[in-house]
């Protein structure tokens, strides 16, 4: 390639390297044909936004076509996908917008502002953020199409904010004489609370009377129990049959509708409910003693 030092000159070489001739530039950016002659003939010289528009059809720097500097290759802007990036991810991970905005902690309508604005790359801060929740690096976000190449990408539903106040909605006399005391209040609120880190928002505690849990959970000792965590073989569950029997076990296997439990105490045998006499089976998430309670 030319490398004269006149615009005209470095013109007239890219066009010709790349097959270009005046009627096609012309006619590709909107200039007369007679204007594109008198650039390539030096007669005439393009005006800034006219010069980019010429250098970006070419594919070359605007500062080379111009003065010759630096490399006559263009720097090419790689494709923004960020927007759909975000839209793919809040429908693989269940949120909704305003779940979003409750996450980055910004109104509704400027993240959909920021989503949608051309100059995102500059918003170092709001990157960060979505880089932070998504756990996927800015770059990614930006530039990689998501849908096309999902992965290292984490598609598990994105939790809520952790509670750390959890209701006292209850007592329970554990054992097989056991009984379930509600005391009806609504989900979230209750006879107090305990201080404890929790994921699901329906999160409650109850207080356990009586000695038959000795050691696992003392009397006085409350357990905290997550109603919408998916419960796994050998997870500890409480169980309140349909008739009002209490209980806390390992739940072991459910073959033809019939769970097998095995017993917290190794003294006890395994025990076969059916589901139909099951009311609640929910995933005990731990034994908080009684100095956790909040004192409000």
């Amino acid at each position: 390639m030319s490398t004269e030092n006149t615009l005209a000159t470095r013109l007239k070489a890219v066009m010709d390297e790349k097959d270009v001739g005046i009627p096609e530039l012309s006619k590709a950016l909107g200039i007369t044909y007679e204007m594109v002659r008198r650039y390539v003939m030096g007669v005439a010289k393009p005006r800034e936004k006219k010069l980019k528009l010429i250098a970006d059809y070419l594919g070359v720097s605007p500062a080379w076509l111009e003065y010759g500097e630096g490399s006559s290759l263009a720097v090419v802007k790689p494709e923004v996908h960020l927007l759909d990036n975000i839209k793919f991810l809040m429908r693989k991970k269940g949120i909704s917008l305003p779940l979003l905005a409750e996450r980055t902690e910004i109104e509704e309508s400027r993240l959909l502002e920021l989503l949608n604005s051309d100059n995102v790359e500059n918003e170092k801060l709001f990157l960060s953020t979505l880089e932070q929740l998504f756990l996927i690096s800015t770059d990614r976000l930006l530039y990689d199409d998501l849908s096309q190449n999902p992965k290292g990408v984490n598609f598990l539903k994105m939790r809520s904010v952790p509670v750390n106040r959890v209701p006292i909605r209850g007592y329970a006399q554990l054992g097989a004489e056991g009984h379930w005391v509600d005391l009806e209040y609504p989900v979230g609120e209750g006879d107090g609370y305990i201080w404890w880190p929790s994921r699901d928002e329906d999160v409650y505690a109850l207080k356990c009377q009586g000695d038959s849990m000795t050691p696992r959970i003392k009397h006085g000792e409350y357990v905290i129990i997550e109603p919408n965590h998916e419960i796994k073989n050998g997870d500890e569950v409480l169980v309140v049959t349909d008739e009002d029997q209490v209980m806390v076990k390992i739940y072991a296997y459910e073959q033809g509708g019939r769970l097998t439990l095995y017993s917290v105490n190794e003294n006890h045998d395994p025990i076969n409910l059916y589901q139909e006499n099951i009311r609640k089976m929910h995933y005990m998430a731990g034994i908080a003693k009684e100095s956790l309670v909040l004192d409000l």
